[in-house]
């Protein structure tokens, strides 16, 4: 089977491979692309939309990770 765009970036963190991946698939799946046939644009688009999704959470208090000072 070959290597997808996906798997590289798994490989890539050294983080649990199971949880990147999981995360990675849903992030794609809500962009409307195919884990399967991604490209390195279409992961771009992929990371903007977590980006995005990522400071809506911390500006809206939802992130338990990260908090706004001030």
């Amino acid at each position: 089977m070959d290597e997808t765009v996906i798997d590289q970036i798994i490989q890539a963190t050294g983080l649990p491979q199971e949880q990147v991946k999981e995360q990675l698939h849903k992030w794609v799946l809500a962009t409307g692309k195919s884990p399967q046939s991604l490209s390195l644009e279409d992961l771009r688009e992929v990371l903007i939309y977590f980006l995005q999704d990522l400071f809506c959470e911390v500006k809206s208090g939802q992130n338990d990770f990260i908090k706004l000072s001030g």
